[in-house]
């Protein structure tokens, strides 16, 4: 088997790369042009063509999650530590639903939480990786990595632009009153994940030790550990704020670009 394919305990010493070297830097601006590239592609293209993406991308990835487990298990990987615990191998159950569901409250509520969950999920693990210090980028482990968190970015990016996201005047139905949508996702997942980390010492949503080079560590530095795990959920819940602040603010900014709009034709 080349090393192409090799799971990480199988790789020679020193294999990987550094946060922003060359490598990471190369991946971030390739998934940027990935993640405008379906901007404009879903701004023009018919609403049944952007449910065919959106309903076939969770099945693809579904599909990669088992090839990448089949690699790890014939190679005497420890599966319990790459069981779908993560928060972005939970994103794609949210990608399903969005898609999939009949009513459009539930397609709504989990399209929501692929705009707020998923996307920031994945554009921090995609910032800081937990897999570029131990696989060379042109390995299937490091693309894998890398394809699964870009299309956790885009599924949301294309999910805006379709109607059912969007109120009458056009502006998204995302609010700052739906804060309690990610809360409770998180509220639900978080504490089974926390036990089984303990129960198995795995490191699920690096609630048991910090990713190595993260702001975690700084975080676990200055608070210990556990008590790092205050502020992690302190940023969280920041970063939540900030995210639902900047699309209320974008809302404003529509509505009175549209009201001058709307009295002209009068």
């Amino acid at each position: 088997m080349s090393l192409f394919w090799r799971y990480r305990k199988f790789l020679p010493a020193g294999t990987g790369y550094e946060y922003f070297s060359r490598p990471h830097v190369f991946m971030l601006g390739l998934i940027l042009a990935v993640t405008v590239l379906a901007y404009a592609w879903s701004r023009g293209a018919s609403e049944r063509a952007r449910w065919a993406v959106l309903r076939a991308m969770p099945i693809v990835m579904l599909a990669m999650e088992a090839l990448k487990d089949g690699l790890l298990y014939v190679q005497g990987a420890d599966m319990i530590g790459y069981l779908p615990l993560q928060l972005c191998s939970l994103g794609v159950v949210a990608m399903i639903l969005a898609a999939y569901l009949p009513g459009e409250r539930g397609r709504r509520f989990f399209g929501e939480l692929t705009c707020t969950l998923n996307a920031p999920g994945a554009i921090a693990a995609l910032l800081f990786p937990n897999w570029n210090h131990s696989y060379m980028l042109w390995s299937f482990f490091s693309i894998h990595s890398y394809s699964w968190h870009t299309m956790l970015l885009v599924f949301p990016v294309i999910y805006l632009s379709l109607p059912v996201m969007h109120e009458e005047d056009g502006s998204v139905v995302i609010s700052p009153r739906h804060i309690w949508y990610p809360v409770l996702a998180l509220l639900v997942v978080v504490p089974p994940v926390m036990w089984f980390d303990k129960k198995f010492d795995c490191n699920y949503m690096f609630l048991n030790w910090p990713s190595k080079g993260s702001p975690l560590v700084w975080m676990a530095e200055k608070m210990g550990n556990p008590g790092y795990l205050l502020g992690f959920a302190m940023l969280v819940f920041a970063v939540l704020a900030a995210i639902y602040l900047l699309i209320f603010l974008a809302k404003l900014a529509h509505n009175r670009f549209r009201q001058p709009k709307l009295q002209h034709q009068a």
